[in-house]
């Protein structure tokens, strides 16, 4: 995101230990949460998949899962762009593509916690 809207994103460095293993959650002027990605998705998935509470999660999936709770309309747009990272052989099978990643957790979200999802891809 820095890149592309030129605007910095600022991360407490303080907040690694307290990240439960995700990298820590940025801010950004204009975004509403700046994360890393698919890691915190993933967090998200499980989350949602086993319906634990927010609280019981890091900070950076928390944010993200207390947004979810609080509405009842989801709309998700995801980038198409494919990160060649993702694609070596040698990374865990957790690094899902976020296409898949997103596709589960709109499925869990309309299944355990009947949430109106639309994604759109772009």
């Amino acid at each position: 995101m820095e890149r592309e809207l030129g605007v910095k994103v600022k991360v407490k460095l303080s907040d690694m230990k307290s990240s439960g293993g995700l990298p820590p959650v940025g801010t950004m002027e204009g975004v509403g949460i700046a994360t890393e990605g698919i890691l915190t998705l993933g967090r998200v998935l499980s989350a949602l998949e086993q319906m634990r509470p927010p609280e019981r999660e890091p900070a950076a999936a928390r944010a993200i899962l207390e947004r979810m709770m609080r509405h009842d309309r989801i709309e998700f747009v995801i980038g198409t762009k494919v990160n060649e990272s993702h694609q070596d052989p040698n990374i865990p099978q957790d690094l899902e593509l976020r296409r898949s990643v997103v596709k589960r957790i709109a499925s869990a979200l309309e299944k355990n916690y009947r949430k109106k999802v639309t994604v759109d891809y772009y």
